[in-house]
């Protein structure tokens, strides 16, 4: 679940952040909101994996009790993922 978790979160990036994709257009308008509510949302894998870990513990009914291990476990996929991104494409 967690690797879907943050597969998730790594669309959610790329779809928002990158050039050319669907979503680039919400940038100018995430621009005027503050910058820590902006990250969580779309603008860092590692902070994204909070709201979107507890985002699909909703979704999909999941018990509250494994939630902090599953948002550590996302956030440390995403660090992985930010970290490749940032060598093969100067994205991150």
């Amino acid at each position: 679940m967690e690797i879907k978790i943050s597969l998730i979160c790594l669309a959610i990036y790329v779809i928002v952040n990158w050039d050319g994709m669907i979503f680039h257009w919400l940038n100018r308008y995430l621009d005027n909101i503050p910058e820590f509510i902006q990250k969580p949302l779309c603008k860092c894998l590692v902070c994204m994996s909070s709201v979107w870990t507890c985002t699909y513990y909703y979704w999909h009914g999941y018990a509250i009790d494994g939630l902090i291990e599953s948002i550590l476990i996302v956030a440390g996929i995403n660090t992985i993922l930010a970290i490749i991104l940032e060598k093969f494409t100067d994205a991150v």
